[in-house]
């Protein structure tokens, strides 16, 4: 946030605006991942393995096809939907929270597969292994606001976000695959 400040008032607000939407249309990526929490649950206590890597391939592929939908929807109607929280005489503002969206968005893919992935981890019973990778995420935001707002300021707040969700999912996804790999073959 102290990195976001020191770009001054009106991008402040951009982000703030940006965020609202950016969290509301990331609700059901984010609900399918606490889905997958409960649902690899449910399968690894029934010794269902194939269950739930049927289940995480389903849910990525909707969380992805949902990124690719929003995303779009953001490209489009992103500065409309800014006037729900910013006066339409601010242009430079609904433009800023626009480039924060599309920035954004272009990643919800990304975020939708962190979601699958860290709850399916956490419904098999490994939550350390999910505060390991929400570690990365605070470590790349904190890389973006201390190295690269100075340099690049704006543009590198429109990035932080795809930053720590790559961050996570760098450890996310080799974790779920080996998690996965092991359970299959301690149930074959």
């Amino acid at each position: 946030q102290s990195a976001v400040n020191t770009l001054g008032s009106a991008k402040v607000a951009a982000i703030a605006a940006a965020q609202k939407l950016s969290m509301f249309f990331t609700q059901p990526m984010d609900m399918m991942g606490s889905t997958m929490a409960t649902f690899s649950g449910q399968n690894l206590g029934a010794g269902k393995i194939e269950r739930i890597f049927k289940g995480i391939k389903e849910s990525m592929l909707l969380v992805i096809g949902y990124g690719i939908v929003a995303c779009i929807f953001m490209i489009f109607f992103g500065k409309y939907l800014s006037l729900l929280f910013v006066a339409g005489n601010e242009t430079s503002v609904i433009n800023d929270a626009q480039q924060f969206l599309i920035c954004n968005s272009i990643f919800y893919f990304v975020l939708g597969i962190l979601f699958v992935s860290r709850n399916t981890i956490q419904g098999l019973g490994k939550s350390a292994l999910t505060m390991l990778a929400g570690g990365a995420e605070l470590v790349a935001r904190a890389f973006v606001a201390f190295a690269l707002v100075g340099k690049f300021g704006y543009n590198a707040i429109c990035f932080a976000n795809p930053i720590a969700w790559f961050a996570a999912i760098i450890i996310l996804i080799p974790t779920l695959v080996i998690l996965m790999n092991k359970l299959k073959k301690e149930h074959s």
